[in-house]
């Protein structure tokens, strides 16, 4: 007895559909690591790591790299560049620049001479060529700023009672 039509799909309470598709191999997969926490010292050069897969292999097309600074996807635009002009994520505006390397999926940001406003949450995003190929992530990385202090700059004090 053959049946035609509506294929129904039933999931269990709190399977969501997509995720039932993306454990079935239907649906492309986008994923970005960055670290919790990332620590720095005041005047030296901090890098903020980023690596993303996307559901296109050797893909050969125009990939950007934004980042922004205290709120996912609505926090400031601090730094962009793109591989559309090769010069593009080579420049520096002397305070972030591009240390990365788009074609390998990474897209890590330095920051040079940390300062102590430098401190936040930072999170990276990818778009390709098509918009609807972009992500950004949610979670991002905390940079945290101290001041360069060296152990001969403290003076200890045994106090006796």
């Amino acid at each position: 007895n053959q049946q035609h039509g509506l294929n129904l799909v039933f999931t269990k309470p709190g399977c969501t559909f997509p995720s039932l598709l993306q454990n079935a191999g239907l649906m492309a997969k986008w994923s970005m690591t960055m670290p919790d926490v990332v620590y720095g010292e005041t005047g030296n050069d901090v890098v903020l790591p980023c690596h993303f897969t996307s559901p296109h292999k050797n893909y050969m097309g125009n990939i950007t790299v934004r980042w922004r600074k205290d709120e996912a996807f609505v926090g400031a635009h601090i730094f962009s560049c793109s591989n559309k002009n090769e010069l593009d994520c080579k420049k520096s505006d002397s305070h972030y620049s591009f240390s990365g390397n788009l074609r390998k999926n990474d897209l890590s940001l330095k920051i040079t001479a940390a300062k102590s406003d430098d401190a936040g949450k930072y999170f990276c995003r990818v778009e390709l060529s098509n918009r609807a190929d972009t992500f950004e992530s949610s979670k991002g990385t905390e940079l945290i700023i101290s001041s360069k202090c060296l152990k001969s700059n403290y003076l200890f004090v045994h106090l006796q009672s």
